[in-house]
């Protein structure tokens, strides 16, 4: 999304989702999608960031987003959903919630489907404080996991 403001920095949004049978994403479920960015020129022993967006079907306000950076394969990353590469997360990483509560959410497509919708936004500065590095290809690998609860593995 661009801004015209000059002080207002630019957006950059990703959507992810997820359709499968509605009998597994039953109320209570929690979905943690995920995506690992790399420079298109870099090795992964260089680090790759990733962020991963978390929803838990049929409870409002649930949508979660976490940052990583370091050389871990977020599909390789076992236990419980807040265990998910727990030694790469960071606190202050690129990417956000969007801020919008229907941003993360679930619904029935059909009788026999549900998607699971989420966003993730990254602001872009303007002027000097601009992070020219961003532009660039980017290889992203990504993925899901989905949870019978916050408290299982």
């Amino acid at each position: 999304m661009i801004s015209t403001n000059f002080n207002v920095p630019d957006i950059l949004r990703i959507t992810l989702g997820l359709e499968l049978p509605g009998w597994l994403l039953t109320e209570g479920r929690v979905v943690y999608q995920y995506i690992q960015l790399l420079g298109e020129d870099m090795a992964y022993e260089d680090g790759h960031i990733g962020v991963g967006c978390q929803v838990t079907i049929g409870e409002e306000d649930s949508g979660k987003v976490e940052n990583f950076f370091g050389t871990a394969n977020m599909k390789d990353s076992q236990g419980l959903v807040s265990e998910i590469n727990s030694a790469e997360k960071e606190e202050y990483g690129a990417f956000r919630n969007s801020g919008n509560q229907w941003d993360y959410d679930s619904w029935e497509t059909n009788e026999s489907s549900t998607y699971v919708y989420c966003a993730i936004e990254m602001p872009i500065e303007k002027g000097q404080n601009r992070d020219e590095s961003v532009f660039m290809k980017w290889k992203i690998t990504k993925g899901a996991n989905i949870y019978k609860s916050d408290e299982s593995d």
